[in-house]
């Protein structure tokens, strides 16, 4: 899009700019009076010619017919070309395949553009044909197959054979001339090739009251969709938010980069067209970021606020450009972690300590929280009760009075006896006895065998 648009904004205003010195690669004559015309090459890839006259013709296809075009050298460099306002004519051949050319400006004393000049220009995306020209020759634009859009002047009288052929990406063709020009040298009667393979269905402009004229003319009435428009055109250029509406200017379309045109109807039921060159902003990637919180807890920051739910979120903000910018949170929640329980006996007037309380006298229901492993809180609950059962004593049970004996972490993961070793902790054996049941802690300070530890509790009860 930044190419169609230096290149109409130029056109339309006329103007070239240059801001940087540029050398000079190539330059000599071309005229075909010989020294009439002379061109320059530079650095920056555009070929200017100027001079007073004809442009010699380049017939190299089939020579010696004619001359061989003298930047032929740096043909596939040729970026832009600008014909000076005293050309009269653009010689044939003059430009063929220059596959790298994307603007062209015409001077407004050009009269003819002679056959093949512009052909195979696959780079080339815009031409204005100024009011100058009469005669457009055959094949001049033929196969410039990323030609988007065509504007010819008002004196335009004959268009040859195969002129815009297999320029299938025209999207629109805005003809000034009242009187609609001939398609087509009259000796051959080909008209109907002058547009072969350009869409039917584009948008013709032409101009008010001369669409009848138009759909009467032989091979003009291939076109479907005529819009008359008074004798102007408007040039607009934007920039859009990808993916949203793009209403402004007297548009309401989805804002796709491309070349959009409408008509403003004036008294007379006429358009003046209105053409906008449309860009698109960069799209901003989603920026992804990913969280947990412990089950019960909100989370927030300074995109979300209170959420409670693991699960995908959105926030949307706007960038430097006012376009949309996603902000992307994968919350995930951790499960409560089971409430460890545990039960033990004191004497009247001892005090208990273990790693988890301390000095405590009295029986009843004692908690601690502590962290888990994924920093989510714990809950340790010691039931103790005033009995004449210490805490290390059970040597007063006998083998038979128990029933079964469980071993268990501080975490309340049962243990199986088949256990290799078991690693430094706090640990909770629950005796099953006759009577009921007797827990008893056991701190590890190294690794152990938990069968080891078993047979030491068995080995404390009576035969």
């Amino acid at each position: 899009m930044k190419n169609i648009k230096i290149f109409l904004v130029a056109a339309f205003l006329g103007i070239a700019v240059n801001s940087t010195a540029q050398t000079v690669l190539d330059s000599g004559y071309c005229g075909a009076s010989g020294n009439n015309l002379s061109y320059v090459f530079n650095s920056d890839s555009v070929l200017t010619i100027s001079g007073s006259g004809a442009m010699m013709n380049c017939y190299e296809m089939i020579p010696p017919n004619g001359d061989i075009a003298p930047w032929r050298t740096y043909r596939s460099q040729i970026k832009t070309v600008i014909i000076g306002d005293s050309v009269t004519s653009i010689g044939g051949y003059a430009f063929w395949n220059c596959s790298s050319l994307m603007s062209v400006t015409i001077g407004n004393s050009v009269t003819t553009i002679w056959n093949d000049a512009f052909q195979s220009c696959s780079s080339l995306t815009s031409v204005i044909i100024p009011n100058s020209v009469i005669y457009i020759e055959w094949s001049a634009f033929a196969d410039c197959n990323n030609l988007i859009s065509v504007t010819i002047g008002n004196n335009v009288v004959r268009i040859g054979d195969y002129a815009f052929s297999n320029c299938i990406n025209i999207v629109s063709l805005i003809v000034h001339t009242v009187t609609p020009p001939r398609l087509g040298h009259s000796a051959y009667n080909r008209g109907y090739t002058v547009f072969l393979n350009v869409p039917d269905s584009i948008p013709v402009y032409v101009p008010c009251g001369t669409i009848s004229a138009y759909q009467d003319s032989a091979n003009w009435n291939n076109f479907k969709n005529y819009i008359g428009f008074i004798n102007d055109t408007t040039f607009l250029f934007d920039t859009a938010c990808p993916n949203t509406i793009y209403s402004k200017n007297g548009f309401n379309m989805p804002a796709i980069a491309d070349i959009h045109h409408r008509s403003e109807k004036n008294a007379q039921e006429c358009d003046s067209i209105i053409c906008l060159l449309l860009s698109e902003y960069a799209t901003i990637p989603i920026t992804t970021y990913s969280d947990t919180i412990c089950e019960g807890e909100f989370y927030t920051d300074v995109h979300f606020i209170k959420l409670m739910e693991e699960g995908i979120y959105y926030d949307t903000l706007q960038n430097i450009y006012g376009c949309d910018s996603i902000i992307c949170l994968n919350l995930a929640k951790y499960p409560l972690v089971p409430i460890t329980t545990y039960s033990d006996s004191i004497r009247q007037g001892e005090v208990y300590n273990d790693n988890n309380f301390s000095n405590l006298t009295q029986a009843g229901m004692y908690y601690d929280t502590l962290l888990s492993v994924n920093g989510c809180d714990s809950i340790i609950c010691l039931t103790l009760t005033m009995s004449n059962v210490g805490i290390i004593e059970i040597v007063g049970l006998t083998r038979n009075d128990v029933q079964s004996i469980d071993f268990f972490d501080i975490l309340g993961r049962k243990y199986d006896i088949c256990e290799e070793k078991l690693p430094i902790g706090i640990y909770f054996v629950r005796i099953q006895t006759n009577n009921g049941i007797i827990t008893k802690k056991i701190l590890l300070s190294q690794q152990s065998q938990l069968y080891q530890e078993i047979n030491k509790i068995i080995n404390k009860l009576k035969q």
